[in-house]
């Protein structure tokens, strides 16, 4: 397997559409991995960026069988296959591409991907797309 297991990188604060999460190089060659996490006001958030022959993709550290997190211990995402990721605890295997899960007890689901764009050779978080959301705000202004 290339990419071995490293602890996630903590992040100083909850990162903002525009701020860069890691440079490229750092999520290694395919299949990279690299765990990140912040805390924010109602608990920790984790994601895992992926880097694989398409390209760079992030995730939300989080199985959607179980709702626990990817990695135990901490850092270690790939599946002994080496081209997927994997749940610790329930042993699904999800696509390092689209994060559909292959195998195990989630199938059927997905991992949530987090939003990000690639500027040069840093990855950096893109705007949420969250039309209902903003919506909502919009509505909101009107009637105040």
């Amino acid at each position: 397997m290339s990419a071995r297991a490293r602890a996630p990188i903590r992040l100083a604060a909850a990162p903002a559409p525009g701020d860069v999460l890691c440079r490229v190089d750092e999520l290694g060659p395919p299949p990279g991995v690299l765990g990140l996490e912040w805390f924010e006001w109602d608990g920790p958030r984790r994601i895992v960026l992926t880097r694989g022959e398409e390209g760079v993709v992030a995730f939300h550290n989080e199985c959607p069988h179980a709702l626990s997190r990817l990695d135990s211990p901490a850092g270690s995402f790939l599946a002994d296959d080496g081209a997927s990721l994997r749940c610790a605890f329930h042993g699904a295997r999800f696509s390092l591409h689209d994060g559909r899960c292959l195998a195990g007890p989630a199938q059927g689901r997905s991992l949530r991907r987090f939003p990000i764009r690639l500027d040069g050779a840093v990855v950096r978080v893109a705007a949420a797309d969250r039309p209902a959301l903003a919506g909502r705000r919009a509505r909101r202004a009107k009637t105040s």
